[in-house]
């Protein structure tokens, strides 16, 4: 068996789908994906062809590259093989494990600041592990319990009313609003009563304004299919095993393993070829 000749041409050709591969990784948009599964699927339907048309060696590199290539796309891509056998194949393992170097998550976005006068401070409630008790405008001082669902602002039992207030604190001399007429059932329908109590003061208009929020704009048919995809099939079950790479990633990184077991595939079978038609040496007596 004649030893493999690399030449200048298959060198420039194994280097430009090392590079195409590495991109196509690092950005593992549906396009590319569908970009590679693409050239495996024509690629292996060529390697039919070229095995029946060729002779000696070559023949036989086409037929161990169309078996070993079509029976890893099986496997690895396959519907009822994705679920139940792709999970279990080292490959799987390794693409998943290589997401991170390959094709890490975008950056993380900056925190929003906060408006003006409001500070970044934690909330205070939020530690809340004893009853507190606030003073209140109607109805005596409040007791703030902490619980499982968070603060909870409840009557303190035996509290004097308190007068109401005005906005700086001081009692206001107004004449508490009378009590409207308890509402009643009228021509079927069930109104709410009122609870008593005071009118409170209107609440005086904030440094905020009211605006329409801004549309957020879809992305274009091409953003749709060239933007890279860290999202679709990440913690997906198959198998009962758990993956974190996506999987347009997932997808091209199957379809490269398929061009290079089926490329292992035919120089196995060519040197199998090779060693069958081999003179056998006499044994010496």
């Amino acid at each position: 068996m004649r030893p493999p000749r690399f030449t200048i041409g298959r060198l420039l050709l194994f280097t430009a789908l090392l590079g195409i591969g590495i991109a196509a990784l690092r950005s593992p948009s549906p396009l590319w994906a569908n970009a590679w599964f693409s050239v495996v699927l024509m690629v292996l339907t060529i390697a039919p062809l070229a095995a029946i048309y060729r002779r000696g060696e070559r023949r036989a590199f086409w037929v161990g590259f169309a078996s070993c290539g079509s029976l890893y796309l099986v496997l690895a891509l396959s519907p009822w093989c994705r679920e139940e056998v792709s999970p279990r194949l080292v490959t799987t393992a390794l693409l998943d494990l290589l997401y991170g170097p390959f094709a890490p998550p975008g950056p993380i976005p900056a925190a929003i600041p906060p408006p003006a006068g409001f500070s970044t401070m934690p909330d205070p409630l939020s530690t809340l592990s004893s009853p507190m008790y606030l003073p209140g405008t109607q109805g005596g001082p409040r007791v703030l319990l902490a619980s499982g669902e968070g603060p909870v602002l409840t009557p303190s039992p035996n509290a004097a009313p308190v007068p109401p207030t005005n906005g700086d604190g001081s009692i206001s001399t107004v004449p508490a609003a009378p009590e409207p007429p308890p509402l009643t059932e009228r021509s079927g329908e069930v109104a709410l009563i009122p609870p008593p109590g005071p009118v409170p003061p209107p609440v005086p208009p904030g440094p905020f304004t009211t605006s329409v929020p801004t549309p957020i704009a879809l992305p274009t048919t091409w953003e749709s299919w060239t933007a890279p995809d860290h999202q679709s099939g990440v913690g997906e079950t198959l198998g009962g095993i758990t993956l974190w790479s996506p999987e347009p990633f997932r997808r091209i990184g199957h379809c490269q393993f398929t061009l290079l077991f089926a490329a292992l595939g035919g120089v196995l079978t060519r040197r199998l070829h090779a060693t069958r038609h081999e003179p056998e040496t006499p044994e010496t007596v």
